[in-house]
């Protein structure tokens, strides 16, 4: 057996980059990788096209666990990444773009939890999103029991985050859409199989000037992630229950295209469908809904959903959609006098 056949058996794990121009962060991103306290990878760029000088970077290292493959012309990131998939010589496989920041123990934490967890399809983990200058914009938390129930209404996973086991990636399909291509298998693997959320910042995540639903691409994008959300949750409903996007907008807390109409009766109705595909995902068989978390997922977003919505609706009305989905925690805690006297009836001392 040769050396290289050997030492093509040992890699533990692939470290996935695709690049396109990427020039401006990624000997950043480079570092943060090969710097790791984990050392047992390949770092698998493929390159799809760059015309800066994203290549002759690359070619600047001489480090042996770098693997570079070239696409012949510019190809889109979603076949991109099945190449890397394909070529990869781990089937764990661990995502990285070009001008994000992992933190030493990333690899580390990914694997030794994947290791442990055989079940699992794939593992993120939190980040902390800086700007395109490195400059903190805000800490992103979504925690591991609400991860899959949250994931039928939006993305709630970080792209360059994840690690995942290749055969089920394969088995779903890989990447397949053009746009939202992230969303999509993240939806479609945890569909099918078990996914998990490491509660631990292990990454700086950049919005990028050059990100490619930001700018060149935005409407596109848009598109294809509203067919995605609308995929997600219709997956829950009979095919002839049609979902509007003013729904599916408010189901992440974006009121205003609903509430525009001035239509209280269709707000009525989102709510009601709402709790319906709720129900209905807590219902579904699947590997990551156990130990009550869809239940307690739905709760979550129930409360949260009333305590947003509370200051576009007068107080008749969000009361009555309180009513619907039977929230009174969140009335209990928004209306001072009835929590006033409701404390007084319980402790008549506490209040002199």
């Amino acid at each position: 057996m040769n050396e290289a056949v050997m030492l093509k058996e040992q890699i533990l794990l692939t470290v996935l980059m695709p690049v396109y121009n990427a020039s401006a962060h990624l000997r950043e991103a480079m570092a943060s990788i090969l710097q790791q306290t984990f050392t047992n990878f390949e770092l698998l760029i493929v390159n799809d096209g760059s015309t800066d000088d994203t290549v002759k970077i690359i070619r600047e290292y001489n480090d042996p666990r770098i693997r570079l493959l070239e696409n012949e012309k510019n190809m889109g990131i979603s076949e991109t990444l099945n190449i890397g998939i394909r070529a990869a010589s781990s089937d764990l496989i661990a995502r990285m773009d070009a001008d994000d920041i992992c933190y030493p123990n990333r690899l580390q934490k990914q694997y030794e939890f994947m290791k442990e967890n055989p079940d699992c399809a794939m593992v993120s983990c939190y980040v902390r999103v800086i700007s395109n200058d490195g400059v903190f914009v805000r800490q992103e938390i979504h925690r591991d029991r609400f991860l899959y129930y949250t994931l039928q209404f939006e993305c709630n996973i970080y792209h360059p985050a994840v690690m995942f086991r290749r055969q089920p990636v394969m088995q779903v399909n890989m990447y397949d859409r053009p746009y939202a291509e992230d969303y999509d298998l993240f939806w479609k693997i945890a569909s099918v199989y078990k996914i998990n959320q490491i509660e631990e910042v292990l990454m700086d995540y950049r919005l990028s000037n050059n990100s490619l639903h930001k700018v060149t691409k935005k409407d596109e994008y848009d598109v294809a992630l509203m067919e995605v959300k609308r995929r997600n949750i219709q997956h829950f409903l009979p095919a002839k229950v049609k979902v509007p996007d003013e729904y599916i907008l408010f189901y992440q807390y974006d009121f205003q295209p609903l509430l525009s109409s001035e239509n209280f009766g269709q707000v009525l109705k989102c709510v009601q469908l709402f709790k319906r595909i709720s129900y209905n995902i807590i219902k579904r068989v699947n590997p990551n809904n156990f130990d009550q978390r869809c239940m307690q997922a739905y709760k979550n977003k129930k409360y949260y959903m009333m305590l947003y919505i509370k200051p576009y609706l007068s107080k008749q009305k969000w009361l009555m959609l309180c009513l619907l989905l039977t929230e009174f925690r969140v009335i209990f805690k928004s209306i001072p006098a009835f929590k006033k006297r409701f404390v007084h009836v319980l402790n008549p001392q506490k209040i002199n």
